[in-house]
């Protein structure tokens, strides 16, 4: 499962004077990109963060999505899933009421992905974007579309290094890269700062703490401190 980590936007919070709703997708890690890995995994859903701006819903109320075909270069490759074979959308796209009032503008939309051979030696692109109906307008600048990339390839990434292993995450493997990607951070974690990488770190030692698993009878721990 895909994390959903909620940043960036703030436009729930300002004030709209109309009957529009606006429908967005969050930043995930400052971008509009989920990386993710079956991992050996037949299928999985992957949940992807929404949110919209303005008067309320007290009721349901469905939106509507786009699946758009990519088009890639020769320096930049782009290969684009196959809808009904390698990934599917829920019948009916339900932005659903929350009871809780810090929760009302927010949900996820359950993409459901399927493995396949070329995910064994590529990477799968899904992109969606929001298009407007009679119950939300898909108008907000840069938060109409969302990246999904899947592969069923997983490897030890650059920057898991000895110093990255020593501090913050412990001894490598596929089972613990995984989780950390689905669960706490997905983005390049070389690219982050000292302070960044300490806090993703500790997130993701909290979240073994409240959800233990387990590697060739070994509890999964890391290093970090805090």
């Amino acid at each position: 499962m895909a994390l959903g980590l909620f940043s960036g936007c703030k436009i729930d919070e300002l004030e709209f004077f109309g009957e529009e709703r606006f429908i967005y997708f969050p930043t995930i890690n400052r971008e509009h990109t989920i990386n993710y890995t079956l991992g050996g995994l037949e299928e999985d859903v992957v949940k992807i963060p929404l949110r919209y701006s303005g008067r309320y819903y007290t009721e349901n109320r469905e939106y509507k999505i786009q699946i758009v075909q990519e088009e890639g270069t020769p320096e930049n490759p782009i290969v684009n899933a196959e809808e009904g074979v390698e990934f599917s959308l829920p019948e009916k796209l339900i932005f659903r009421t929350a009871q809780k009032e810090q929760q009302r503008y927010a949900d996820n939309l359950d993409l459901k992905v399927m493995k396949s051979d070329r995910m064994n030696t590529e990477v799968l692109n899904i992109t969606l974007r929001l298009v407007s109906n009679e119950n939300f307008t898909a108008a907000v600048r840069d938060s109409m579309t969302m990246n999904i990339k899947v592969t069923n390839m997983i490897a030890k990434p650059y920057w898991w290094t000895s110093e990255i292993a020593e501090a913050y995450l412990g001894e490598y493997s596929n089972i613990k890269y995984k989780l950390f990607l689905d669960n706490v951070y997905d983005g390049d974690y070389g690219q982050l700062e000292a302070g960044e990488q300490y806090y993703y770190a500790l997130q993701f030692k909290k979240w073994l703490e409240e959800n233990p698993h387990y590697e060739n009878g070994k509890l999964i721990t890391v290093p970090v401190i805090g």
